[in-house]
């Protein structure tokens, strides 16, 4: 089985093309920026071809509003024109979206597939943007909404709390908690979402489905702090800030569509997630 991946060098991406890679029957081709071009649909022409199926990860979630948006909505659209053009009409798109399409309950709930979608930034407009391309193609396609990934090679200071304060522990820096830290949000362990995209090998979607990647739970700023404390044997230093609206929101995903679609279930536990997580930012400080 031949499969192609876009974003194979960033966090959720390397650790599926690892995984991929080690896959009995699966010919992997990363996105190869030096050899094609999303912002040219021409040069897509030998990385779609023959492809069985075709995970597009890459994305930006982080830059000026300009290129956001050329990123995670123009070059999902030239990805899917030349999927038509030039890829078998059996080939299945996976596609990692966000989350942040929804709109953020106001009081602590689940967020299912058919809760109301309000971005509330360019990201989640971006991502948002790009699921209805998606669907605009007769491809059999599956929208994965992810929740908050982590493990390791997630970066620190970018997008994820609970890399922030492993690198922080590793340099006994105290933490900054914007709120009481009794909001919560649901996480999911790295591997448990490659499990996942893996099984996607030899899903036939009916058309384009939407379904959350997610853990199901809610789990506290608080929580992670006293876990990640007992995990290090440190005492952890919090600094406690004015509450920031968005901060202080509450949810979790609901996973029942994920769950019964491909019998599968988050196996890492919270714990066992941050033990690896931190035992990895552990040995890189050495």
């Amino acid at each position: 089985m031949k499969v192609g991946i876009t974003g194979a060098y960033g966090f959720v991406g390397s650790h599926l093309r690892d995984a991929l890679i080690s896959t009995p029957g699966i010919e992997v081709e990363v996105f190869d920026r030096e050899k094609y071009d999303l912002f040219n649909i021409e040069s897509l022409k030998s990385f779609v071809k023959d492809k069985e199926v075709v995970y597009h990860l890459a994305n930006v979630n982080r830059d000026t509003k300009e290129h956001l948006i050329r990123v995670n909505i123009l070059g999902t659209r030239n990805l899917m024109e030349a999927l038509t053009a030039y890829a078998s009409p059996d080939v299945r798109v996976v596609y990692l979206s966000s989350f942040q399409v929804y709109q953020l309950p106001r009081t602590p709930e689940s967020i299912g597939e058919l809760s109301p979608t309000c971005p509330q930034n360019v990201y989640g407009i971006s991502k948002k943007a790009a699921e209805e391309i998606i669907a605009c193609y007769p491809l059999r396609s599956i929208i994965f909404r992810g929740s908050n990934f982590f493990g390791p090679r997630c970066k620190p200071y970018y997008n994820s709390v609970i890399s922030t304060f492993c690198d922080l522990l590793v340099q006994d820096k105290p933490f900054t908690v914007h709120g009481s830290g009794e909001q919560g949000r649901d996480f999911l362990y790295i591997g448990d979402v490659v499990e996942l995209l893996l099984q996607t090998l030899h899903y036939r979607p009916q058309g384009v489905e939407v379904v959350n990647l997610c853990s199901g739970k809610m789990v506290t700023v608080n929580s992670i702090i006293k876990l990640l404390a007992e995990i290090s044997g440190k005492q952890v230093a919090v600094d406690y800030q004015g509450a920031l609206a968005e901060n202080m929101v509450t949810w979790w995903g609901d996973n029942t569509a994920c769950r019964e679609k491909f019998n599968w279930i988050p196996r890492v536990t919270m714990e066992e997630g941050l033990t690896l997580t931190y035992q990895w930012f552990e040995r890189g400080s050495r």
